[in-house]
């Protein structure tokens, strides 16, 4: 019954791990690669939830064309999903 006690902090931390840090972690992981996978030509949608077309790309920063003759400029980190063809 001592050991159930003493080990119930553990079990708690333990828990909570699974619950909190580690879907953030996969969170910042996907997110990471869609940044990565980003390339001229792309359909993306940015986390304000702004749908475009990649014109161009920086190291840091890439020109979203939002509209026809509309390119809007983004910082890469803005990136949140890039699209498949059909999407």
């Amino acid at each position: 019954m001592e050991i159930l006690i003493l080990a119930l902090p553990l079990l708690v931390l333990v828990g909570m791990w699974f619950l909190m840090v580690r879907p953030v972690r996969q969170r910042q992981r996907e997110a990471q690669a869609a940044q990565l996978a980003v390339h001229v030509g792309a359909s993306i949608m940015t986390t304000a939830g702004i749908y475009g077309t990649v014109a161009w790309m920086d190291e840091d920063t890439i020109g979203l064309e939002v509209s026809e003759g509309v390119v809007v400029k983004y910082a890469r980190a803005a990136v949140a999903t890039v699209l498949d063809d059909e999407g």
